[in-house]
């Protein structure tokens, strides 16, 4: 969609990073002061990319990388698993050289929300920075992904649930909204972020318990079977790290369990311990009693009452 007739950013505003982890920034500094966005930080080492985005709080972070960088995918991820920074929206734009498709998918995966490949000229990449200020898409929070929705494509995320608004720091702070409330914003956001990735994270769970008990009741050990347990083992990772991180002792109980029950069947498959059979189930009962009494979901469902200024721009 092109930008609204009347509608401006006034770039001069943002707080922007850039990370360089491949190619020459030069171009991309050029660029941005034609926006008029002056004032920068860039570094091409991690630990100061994450201390910049700790200190800056940016509104957009430039992501230049050679394609499959895993510092760079890293660094993506970590931002919107909310791992770095306060701040789990900022509009992230990733610079690189051509990719293969497999190349691209992955940088994707990572959850930005839009890749520019070289080379490109200054009003391509005005037009891209502009339209990401008015046009942002909706999010998903799947096991595996959180970042804007690809449903538009023959991309899918098993249990990300249903599509949601996400603030747009770039046109927030672009158009003049205060910094305290824009923040306000952010943060309300970012706690419902939280609950919403456990509750899709719990809900698979569910399913994946419910697709490993069948084989492992009846010894059908496959290929198949130990890359289920194996996606178990990741979801329930994330949660416990989730829930060290909001010092909720329940969860991380639960995920504790869990992995105790989780690794015996990976090292014993056979044959079924009956046991485990009748704990899986109760486990899927534990996660879900744990989410509900968690703090931020009731918070939530309190918030929902209240009146919010969404940050977004309806498409």
């Amino acid at each position: 969609m092109a930008t609204p007739i009347g509608g401006r950013i006034d770039f001069s505003k943002l707080s922007v990073v850039i990370s360089q982890f491949g190619g020459d920034s030069r171009d991309v500094e050029r660029h941005l002061d034609i926006l008029g966005i002056k004032t920068l930080s860039v570094s091409e080492d991690y630990d100061r990319i994450c201390h910049s985005i700790d200190r800056d709080k940016p509104d957009l972070l430039l992501c230049a990388m050679h394609p499959g960088q895993k510092e760079a995918h890293t660094l993506i991820r970590g931002i919107r698993h909310q791992d770095i920074g306060a701040n789990p929206f900022p509009v992230i734009l990733s610079i690189a050289n051509p990719m293969t498709p497999a190349d691209s998918a992955q940088a994707i995966n990572t959850g930005l929300d839009s890749l520019l490949l070289a080379p490109f000229d200054r009003d391509s990449f005005v037009r891209r920075v502009n339209d990401l200020a008015f046009n942002r898409k909706k999010f998903v929070a799947a096991p595996g992904y959180i970042g804007p929705t690809r449903r538009v494509s023959t991309r899918t995320e098993t249990g990300a649930g249903e599509e949601f608004d996400v603030p747009n720091p770039v046109h927030a702070a672009g158009t003049g909204m205060s910094r305290d409330e824009m923040w306000r914003q952010i943060n309300a956001a970012s706690r419902s972020l939280s609950t919403r990735k456990l509750s899709n994270d719990i809900t698979a769970i569910r399913r994946l318990i419910y697709e490993i008990m069948p084989d492992y009741e009846a010894c059908t050990i496959t290929e198949r079977f130990h890359q289920r347990v194996a996606e178990l083992h990741d979801v329930i990772t994330m949660i416990r790290r989730r829930a060290q991180k909001l010092v909720n002792r329940d969860l991380v109980s639960m995920c504790e369990l869990a992995n105790n029950v989780l690794g015996e069947i990976r090292e014993r498959p056979t044959p079924p311990n009956l046991k485990h059979l009748r704990a899986m189930p109760k486990l899927i009962s534990g996660f879900q009693m744990a989410l509900v009494a968690m703090p931020e979901r009731r918070a939530e469902r309190h918030d929902l009452h209240k009146p919010v200024t969404d940050l977004t721009i309806p498409c």
